[in-house]
């Protein structure tokens, strides 16, 4: 029927127009069934099958809390159709948690079982209208109803995932210029409908993703959008009265949630998606597919008329991936081996560091992982929270570079690549699909000076020129990216003996948390650092074992302590060394409490490159420390004025020792420590650099 309609319509008449306008809209009927080749009438058998599964339930009955102190109020606009009703309070009773709500069933005059819900749903309000006065008007009457500082719209026609009305709420408390919060909106046969909405400069809206996996990474980020389904849409209601509601010209619905968001954005509100928040729509249950589609005739140009000036700085039909954002960022790519975790270690708090300073400077930021592209749902979420896009493989989804980078080969304005492998797999696809793009190469660490003092390390010789030639290929492999940046100065005046330019530092930032306990409250040695391999090359590994064996016992003939080691270990070898005052702690999560507790920190690392980052965050704690000396050499920290310095195993003894008895000298190296920190290794310097660099380009 829908097509019949689009072809009896002329081309270029209104109605014509608006109808193809209608048809890629987010509450269009066409767009799912193009994209996932289906037909219409399949999508309806599934919709039917659907309906039954609803109305075959038992209603017993449902128990909400009562409370005189809601957070929130939930209003659901209904006019008959009990059964989805009824199902969609048991998805909120069931699936709503830590969440203090009110339930307002805003009744249109209905005349089915609808009209005695409080047989069947105890503790909510019914707000029942004696006439039918339309989807809009219902809600906008309900409001005056709400106890709520803020109001849920909520489709009766909608399952409620988990926690999803508490992901809302966290969300639009973050930040008080975010007026409105939507989440992923699901059909019922598992495709994505909307993952935020975009309104496109002709007025016509399309849901973000609609008709693809909802699983894919591209729908699961937050970020600022232009508007959210009124069917699951939480506003502040303060915001929503003074804005004037819904606006009436609307009625009996349809574009009044577009609408409302634009009122938002023009006052300097924003609109976020939350992909955490899901909920599966029927759709369609309040007016109907037929209806839907007069209303959209009737009241695009309606919307068309109000905003016309608006919608001149929009985007065009089928710019889906620019416009999937409410406002308009230079975007960036970055590139490193994994879905980066501060307890990962291997330059990842960096990464994660670069990432969160990059959003603060208002980029939209893409992550890319180049070399495990298996997902790490914790990390990656953490992320994804934050607003950036993080890429991984999902079931029959596997990430392909070139792939991906041909789709989006003019979207991004700037990438930033991480690791000199990764650089040098990248580059000539880059290269090849957009020869023109500006590139940062991040030299997370020179990698050939690790190999180096490995050898070193072992006693194998390494000579002068062998070495010269590891710094200078891997050098060369930055010699088509625009900008290089380098963790130090150390490493940076490596770059320019090699003749490369346009080199900036961007170190390492910690925030200064000194810890509170007096040195004779504090007990025992401490190590952190993740050991993510078991192999000789593993600077981790090697100076947990060396330090365990060669190092403690010496320690513990003198000394009456524990030493604590602290992090992920995929080795299997680290537990082995338990016993004799070695405890093994495993991934900690807050480490504060080892901070504050223990007296001496130890870097006994023989071979590395780039910077400790936990070195630099243990000392913005106020732990002093004994490190080696190419630790020490790699901070350019000094012996017995910011740390104590030590190599072989008698000698780094007898350090620790001294500064584990010598209050006197703790505290002068904890207060070097510190003001090192503050003058180096600021978050404030991180950004400031970036922004630096940024400006260059």
């Amino acid at each position: 029927m829908e097509k019949a309609i689009f072809y009896l319509l002329p081309e270029n008449s209104v109605f014509g127009r608006f109808y193809r306008l209608l048809i890629r809209s987010a509450h269009g009927f066409g767009q799912a069934d193009k994209k996932t080749k289906k037909t219409s009438n399949e999508l309806n058998q599934k919709i039917e099958r659907a309906k039954k599964l609803i109305k075959s339930s038992r209603f017993k009955p449902l128990i909400f809390k009562k409370t005189s102190h809601p957070e929130i109020s939930i209003i659901m606009p209904v006019f008959n159709n009990w059964a989805y009703t009824y199902n969609c309070l048991c998805s909120v009773l069931k699936n709503t948690k830590s969440v203090e709500y009110e339930i307002i069933v805003a009744d249109d005059n209905s005349n089915d079982k609808t009209k005695n819900i409080k047989k069947y749903v105890k503790n909510i309000k019914v707000a029942r209208n004696d006439k039918n006065l339309g989807f809009l008007e219902n809600c906008n009457n309900a409001a005056g109803f709400a106890l709520g500082k803020y109001l849920l719209f909520l489709n009766n026609d909608t399952y409620v995932s988990e926690n999803s009305i508490l992901y809302l709420i966290d969300t639009i408390k973050k930040n008080s210029r975010v007026g409105a919060v939507g989440g992923k909106v699901i059909f019922p046969d598992g495709i994505l409908q909307e993952a935020g909405s975009i309104i496109w400069k002709d007025a016509s809206t399309l849901g973000y993703g609609r008709g693809d996996s909802p699983l894919k990474p591209e729908y699961n980020f937050i970020r600022e959008v232009d508007y959210c389904s009124g069917a699951f849409l939480l506003v502040r209601k303060d915001l929503f009265l003074k804005l004037g509601k819904f606006d009436t010209a609307y009625s009996p619905g349809y574009y009044e949630d577009v609408d409302f968001c634009m009122k938002l954005k023009k006052s300097g509100y924003k609109t976020i998606y939350q992909p955490l928040a899901e909920i599966v729509h029927y759709g369609s249950v309040s007016f109907g597919r037929t209806q839907g589609v007069s209303l959209h005739l009737k009241n695009a140009p309606i919307f068309l008329s109000k905003w016309r000036h608006d919608l001149a700085g929009h985007y065009s039909f089928g710019e889906d991936l620019i416009a999937r954002f409410s406002c308009s960022k230079k975007r960036i790519l970055y590139i490193d081996d994994q879905i980066p975790d501060t307890k990962l270690g291997s330059g990842y708090p960096r990464t994660c560091a670069i990432l969160d300073n990059l959003l603060e400077l208002g980029f939209q930021v893409t992550f890319y992982p180049a070399a495990m592209a298996r997902d790490n749902p914790s990390s990656r979420i953490n992320l994804q929270q934050r607003g950036v896009e993080v890429m991984h493989d999902i079931k029959d989804y596997k990430l392909d570079f070139e792939e991906f980078f041909k789709e989006r080969k003019d979207y991004y304005d700037t990438i930033f690549i991480s690791r000199p492998h990764n650089m040098a797999a990248a580059i000539d696809v880059i290269k090849k699909y957009n020869s023109g793009i500006k590139i940062i190469y991040d030299a997370e660490a020179i990698f050939s000076l690790r190999e180096i003092s490995y050898y070193e390390s072992i006693g194998k010789i390494i000579y002068e020129n062998a070495a010269e030639k590891k710094i200078k290929d891997e050098v060369k492999i930055c010699d088509k990216a625009d900008l290089i940046v380098t963790v130090s100065e150390k490493e940076k005046k490596i770059f320019e003996g090699h003749g490369v330019k346009n080199l900036f530092v961007v170190p390492h930032g910690s925030k200064i948390n000194s810890t509170p306990k007096k040195f004779q409250e504090r007990e025992g040695l401490l190590f952190v650092g993740p050991v993510l391999f078991n192999g000789p090359k593993n600077p981790n590994l090697d100076a947990i074992v060396y330090f365990s064996k060669k190092i403690f016992p010496l320690i513990k003939k003198k000394l009456n302590c524990n030493f604590y080691i602290i992090g992920t270990d995929k080795s299997g070898v680290v537990k082995s060394l338990k016993g004799d005052g070695i405890k093994i702690e495993g991934s900690v999560d807050n480490l504060y409490n080892y901070y504050n507790n223990c007296r001496v920190f130890v870097v006994p690392t023989r071979f590395s490159a780039g910077i400790p980052l936990k070195a630099i965050e243990a000392a913005s704690f106020g732990i002093p420390m004994v490190v080696s000396s190419i630790t020490a050499s790699q901070l350019e920290w000094k012996n017995y004025v910011d740390c104590l310095v030590a190599d072989n195993p008698i000698d780094f003894a007898k350090k620790v020792e001294e500064l584990y008895i010598n209050p006197n000298l703790w505290n002068k190296i904890r207060d070097n420590s510190i003001k090192r920190i503050k003058k180096e290794y600021t978050p404030e310097l991180i950004k400031r650099k970036l922004a630096e660099i940024f400006s260059l380009l």
